[in-house]
């Protein structure tokens, strides 16, 4: 599970690059001719095969991951982030695949030199139908040592994944226990917030 994990933050540049293009420019998957994904030589194989057939393979694929990303964002123009829950939707959704069919890949050097034991970049590379073309290059994905993740963002995560199962209030106490466990006199006080949560 771990070396699984490993390989999909693999993919995260590549993703984090398509959201943050769609944050300065307005475009819906209609509008996108090709997305060009530029890689190092160490994820080639496993992670740039299409047409994943499970959960699993969906999160470890390039092609698969970076069409959900542009899905998302004709969906949520704000998203940020790629939810399992999207992954499990879309699998089942030929929209995504007939995005998947125009994402490519390719070795990239300038990507091979920039790429460290923990950190793997991505150049993305959006044409339009119209003819223009957004490149942005993310150096490393959002959680790796050079850009760590900061306490709102964790929070904003926590709140987004917790709160589609957990009340606000039940959300807030767990976060307030969370910063200052060493008054947590028992672990019986947060297992029954969440026991009188779900009841």
């Amino acid at each position: 599970a771990a070396d699984a994990a490993a390989e999909r933050d693999r993919l995260q540049a590549a993703v984090e690059a398509v959201f943050e293009i769609a944050k300065d420019q307005t475009f819906c998957p209609a509008d996108v001719s090709s997305i060009t994904v530029g890689v190092p030589a160490v994820i080639v194989g496993r992670l740039t095969k299409p047409r994943p057939a499970d959960l699993q393979a969906a999160q470890m694929s390039l092609p698969f991951s970076v069409a959900l990303a542009v899905s998302k964002i004709g969906r949520d123009p704000q998203a940020t982030t790629l939810e399992l829950a999207d992954f499990e939707g879309g699998l089942r959704d030929d929209s995504v695949h007939a995005i998947e069919d125009r994402v490519r890949w390719q070795i990239d050097p300038e990507i091979e030199s920039a790429t460290t034991a923990e950190a793997v970049p991505a150049k993305v590379v959006v044409k339009l139908n119209s003819g223009r073309e957004i490149e942005l290059f993310v150096d490393a994905p959002r959680g790796s040592p050079g850009r760590p993740v900061t306490y709102e963002q964790q929070l904003q995560r926590f709140r987004r994944e917790v709160g589609e199962r957990l009340s606000e209030r039940t959300c807030d106490s767990l976060i307030d226990f969370s910063t200052d466990l060493g008054k947590v006199d028992s672990i019986e006080r947060v297992a029954m917030l969440l026991e009188s949560d779900s009841a």
